[in-house]
């Protein structure tokens, strides 16, 4: 709906969710689902979107793309590439002992999606952390 994507664009994260939460109880569409599953990280509850991504990982169709705009020209990558990209950051979830298992998903998303420069974005921070990490 309307409200629920101008609530996202907003920034207002609760409202968003509890919008396609809504949308999605209604519609159990897989694009519903990552949006729901994307608030739901940004409102940290993440055990509770992993359930919205195994849903879209099981539900998405190879022909479902989904958007992203986070460069000056948007792209657009398979959702189930997308919804990897979520299953990664939830893995690692600020968890350094993760780090190696969040790459491996993040790898496979771009297996999916060669241009997704955001799943490739956020490897490449990963993997930096664990350089880090290691140096310490």
């Amino acid at each position: 709906s309307a409200r629920a994507i101008s609530l996202k664009n907003l920034g207002d994260n609760q409202r968003a969710l509890n919008a396609f939460q809504l949308l999605f109880d209604k519609n159990q569409s897989p694009f519903t689902a990552y949006e729901v599953a994307d608030l739901k990280i940004l409102t940290g509850n993440t055990e509770a979107a992993m359930e919205d991504v195994e849903f879209g990982l099981a539900n998405a169709s190879d022909e479902m793309n989904y958007a992203f705009f986070e460069r000056q020209q948007p792209y657009q990558v398979p959702l189930k590439a997308a919804f990897m990209h979520l299953k990664a950051l939830i893995t690692f979830n600020g968890k350094n002992e993760n780090i190696d298992e969040a790459v491996a998903i993040f790898d496979e998303a771009l297996k999916m999606a060669p241009n997704f420069n955001l799943a490739g974005l956020s490897r490449q921070a990963l993997l930096e952390r664990k350089e880090q990490n290691q140096g310490q």
